[in-house]
């Protein structure tokens, strides 16, 4: 699967699908067309608890 940032159908096959707010381009004709846009956040996906709440949570059980 290729992934754009614009997709496109490049043959008369291919469909155009929106799934979980992601555009998908799948083709029944030829596997190589599939096509994903967006970019991969995986990374980011997480939160990840500020330094910021972790000193105030330890001050509040020291007071």
């Amino acid at each position: 699967m290729k992934v754009r940032a614009s997709v496109k159908k490049l043959c008369e096959f291919c469909r155009t699908v929106k799934r979980r707010g992601r555009v998908y381009v799948l083709c029944t004709a030829n596997p190589k067309h599939k096509q994903r846009q967006g970019i991969s956040t995986f990374a980011c996906e997480g939160s990840v608890p500020s330094l910021n709440l972790f000193i105030v949570e330890i001050l509040i059980q020291v007071l």
